[in-house]
């Protein structure tokens, strides 16, 4: 797709125009745009946002509650064709199932639960504490890790600005002992507020936080669940990304993701395989 950018006419923002689909009744187009891209492929999170588009469209809900994808095959930019199964829709929540082709091979399996997230009520308890970090303007630019080779060239990193604390050592070491954690602030590039639409993008966003404590190649998706908890507020998102076990070459990555209010917005659990990259 080509490049696109936002007009006083269309106010439409590339994030929305990338993530269209068109069709009815459970059968959904749309083109997969190099945009977003990490290396040659697109991520995995907006194709993720490409299925959410699909789930709206079949559902009549704003929200993915809950939603996850299994990713069998990485597609190239270009047309996919989504089909999406209505399970059962109450009077509260939709659930979803859905499969995204190139052609007739499956690359994407996802299962999500819909709603009405401005209209829920009901007891709230967090105990998850945002981090402590300074405000936007006065962090810098996170860099992409130079292990992974081509991801320095990935169109993706033009869509989505990642700003980490000036005193984080992100990258610097590469010491075993040390928590794999990111934490930074996110927005697009273009000025597009956060919605909810755009959280299954942002949780998949940032560099993987193993990237931090290990040399290591490509390290791809396996399987990403995200919990959509409220509204955001704002341009800007902080995250958090940590992993705590990585055995036989596997890895979980848990994100926490909060508004510029303050809020817990989102949850993320990824599991993911290592790549060591060949010498």
């Amino acid at each position: 797709m080509s490049e696109l950018t936002t007009s006083e006419e269309s106010q439409e923002f590339i994030f929305d125009v990338d993530t269209k689909v068109t069709g009815e009744n459970g059968e959904y187009f749309a083109i997969l745009s190099q945009n977003w891209n990490i290396g040659k492929k697109p991520n995995g999170g907006y194709l993720l946002s490409v299925m959410g588009a699909a789930f709206r469209e079949a559902s009549n809900r704003d929200t993915a509650l809950s939603i996850s994808a299994h990713y069998l095959r990485s597609p190239n930019p270009g047309p996919v064709r989504i089909n999406v199964e209505l399970v059962k829709s109450g009077r509260t929540i939709t659930n979803l199932l859905g499969r995204m082709y190139v052609e007739d091979q499956l690359c994407l399996l996802a299962i999500a639960t819909y709603g009405e997230l401005a209209a829920a009520v009901g007891p709230t308890r967090i105990t998850s504490v945002m981090p402590e970090m300074p405000p936007p303007h006065e962090c810098i630019p996170m860099p992409w890790p130079t292990t992974i080779k081509g991801a320095t060239e990935s169109t993706f990193t033009d869509r989505i600005e990642l700003r980490q604390a000036p005193e984080s050592d992100w990258l610097k070491s590469k010491e075993p002992s040390k928590t794999a954690l990111v934490q930074c602030w996110m927005r697009f590039t273009d000025g597009r507020p956060m919605d909810t639409s755009a959280l299954t993008l942002i949780v998949d966003a940032a560099p993987p936080a193993l990237l931090g404590v290990l040399e290591t190649g490509w390290v791809p998706t396996i399987d990403l669940t995200v919990h959509i908890k409220a509204i955001p507020d704002g341009e800007w998102i902080l995250t958090r990304f940590r992993t705590e076990t990585l055995l036989n070459g596997f890895f979980e990555e848990d994100g926490e993701a909060w508004d510029q209010s303050g809020r817990l917005i989102a949850l993320s659990r990824q599991q993911a395989m290592v790549l060591i990259p060949k010498a």
